[in-house]
Formats: structure tokens, C-alpha cells, sequence
């Protein structure tokens, strides 16, 4: 991890490294050479390749970083994914093709409305207005996505089960309870 200094604004970035078990020279190689975090590194099945998460800026300004990117190992530019407007948060591989993600849906109605109001307050555990996260299927061939449950509460974590066809997910019944525990 470095720190990124720029008209004296200094950000974190993260710099990716490969090394083999067998390595007894202590030799590694760089896979990165920007100045982006990168985070929740995982091996593509089937492929030499890697994916993570990347606050690496999209052509499309109006998705956010924190989505998906895969990078080969025999070389190149990582590339995206996923392109979701706020994110992802979330991921785990189904195999080569597909993977299942949590996210939040686009703005909602209330969001929308205090966009057009110019409102940038951001209220914190609002119980009354709580992030819908939701699970989603991606084929990253095809790029179409699939939200798989229409839970209204925070999502916190999920799973894959070991044969892949499941998915187990924790939520969150008050955004509050992380901070003090007093409604679970």
C-alpha cells in the first residue's frame, strides 16, 4: 500500500503482487502499476486470470467505482465486468462465466428527489430510509445481470455454498445495531 499525493490531497492505492509457493529467491512480480485501491482479490476459476475490486475511473461517468475488474496474468490493462452505477459490494465466482454480487439497486425515489434538490447531507443510520442491497447473477460474456431476491433490509455478507447452486446471505435488521447493538 502507498500513499498517492496530489495538490495535496493524499489518497491510498494499492499495488498487486504475484508470488509462487515454491519461491525460495523471494522474487515477486508486479501485476499493477497504477495509483488505484484495489481490494477483495480473488482467482477467476478455470482462468489465469484475477479479479478485484477498483476505484478505476469508467468511461461512463455516471457509474461509480467499486466495481469489478479482471486482470490476466499473462499482461495487460485490467478490464471491467461490472458496471453498476453505485458498486458493487460483495462478489463470488460461480465459474468462469458467472458470478453472484451484492449491490444497491439505483437511486430510489427519495435519492432522486434530493439530487434534484442539490441536498448533499448524508444522514446516518436512517432507520426509515435503510440501503436496499440486493444479490445479483452476472454473465460476464453477455453481460446481463439478474437480481436473485427482492429482500428489503441491508444485506451484510453472503456465501456460495460448496456445490455453487446457493447462495446464504446475513441481514441486517437495523442499521444501527453494528454501532450499539440494542435492536438485532
Amino acid at each position: 500500500e502507498g500513499i498517492a499525493r496530489t495538490r495535496g490531497i493524499s489518497k491510498p492505492y494499492h499495488t498487486i503482487y504475484l508470488t509462487a509457493l515454491e519461491n525460495k529467491k523471494g522474487e515477486d512480480r508486479q501485476l499493477t502499476h497504477s495509483r488505484n485501491t484495489h481490494t477483495n482479490i480473488q482467482w477467476l476459476p478455470g482462468e489465469k486470470m484475477l479479479s478485484f475490486k477498483s476505484d478505476r475511473k469508467f468511461k461512463d461517468p455516471e457509474t461509480e467505482a467499486g466495481n469489478l475488474w479482471v486482470l490476466p496474468l499473462t499482461g495487460g490493462e485490467p478490464y471491467p465486468v461490472t458496471h453498476i452505477k453505485t458498486g458493487i459490494e460483495d462478489y463470488a465466482w460461480i465459474d468462469d462465466q458467472s458470478l453472484v454480487f451484492t449491490a444497491s439497486e439505483d437511486e430510489s425515489f427519495l435519492e432522486k428527489e434530493l439530487k434534484e434538490q442539490k441536498d448533499t447531507s448524508q444522514v446516518v443510520e436512517d432507520e426509515e430510509h435503510p440501503p436496499v442491497t440486493r444479490i445479483f447473477l452476472c454473465n460476464i460474456k453477455t453481460g446481463d445481470v439478474t437480481r436473485l431476491n427482492r429482500e428489503r433490509k441491508p444485506i451484510s455478507m453472503m456465501e456460495l455454498s460448496f456445490d455453487k447452486k446457493q447462495v446464504v446471505y446475513r441481514v441486517d435488521m437495523s442499521v444501527r445495531y453494528e454501532q450499539n447493538q440494542a435492536i438485532p
